[in-house]
């Protein structure tokens, strides 16, 4: 039986993959807009490794490297605490965060590596 607040988080839940579905959806033809409900995303989910993943992808697609990289290693930071994610989707989060930072050390001209 679910209780009220079981209620609630899956409310959470279901914004949060609505706003990120609707960001991944423009983040090729539009990164403006996808950024929008990234942002969005990650103001509602603050504490959300997925919503920060999507965050620091669409600052990637728009250019903020440095946003990304932020966004990025906030990510892995909330990874640590999260709960409620299957170790798998804590795996490819990780992954996703790794291989955006990695992408990332070639286009943050001047940067030390080991800065990222």
């Amino acid at each position: 039986m679910n209780t009220p607040g079981d209620k609630a988080v899956i409310d959470v839940i279901l914004a949060e993959g609505r706003l990120i579905g609707m960001g991944n959806s423009l983040l090729s033809s539009n990164p403006a807009a996808a950024l929008s409900f990234f942002e969005w995303a990650a103001e509602r989910n603050p504490l959300s490794p997925n919503a920060h993943i999507s965050l620091a992808a669409g600052y990637e697609a728009a250019g903020r490297a440095d946003q990304a990289v932020a966004e990025a290693r906030k990510t892995l930071d909330l990874l640590d605490k999260a709960s409620g994610l299957s170790e798998s989707r804590k795996k490819a989060i990780r992954e996703t965060a790794t291989a955006l930072l990695e992408r990332l050390r070639g286009i943050r001209k001047g940067a030390n590596p080991s800065s990222l």
